[in-house]
């Protein structure tokens, strides 16, 4: 699996969020998908972990749903507003386009 891109967003509260995308499953040039990991780090730990393992009360919540939908969940708990998550999802596909124009042509 390839990362293609990461952010680490500081929230207010101290914690940290790192959203990666780290695989691109495109259908064509107009219509794709980013694969990604969220994960937090609360200001007193030293590890990036996952935000909602087999013990959360939401788990068996999100198992309910899409995959895409799961992660969209994840960031909105983990305390990113609705506006900044739009802004990192734009950032991630104005760099997966380039990744994906830049690309070669199947030889």
């Amino acid at each position: 699996m390839k990362m293609l891109h990461e952010i680490i967003v500081k929230l207010k509260t101290g914690r940290y969020v790192k959203i990666s995308a780290s695989e691109i499953l495109a259908i064509d040039h107009t219509d794709f998908k980013i694969q990604m990991d969220v994960l937090i780090k609360e200001p007193k730990e030293s590890d990036f972990r996952p935000l909602i393992g087999v013990c959360h009360p939401q788990y068996y919540k999100l198992k309910n749903l899409s995959l895409w939908q799961q992660k969209l969940l994840e960031l909105q708990y983990a305390g990113i507003g609705k506006k900044q998550i739009q802004k990192i999802l734009n950032e991630f596909k104005k760099i997966i386009l380039g990744v994906v124009l830049i690309q070669p042509q199947s030889w």
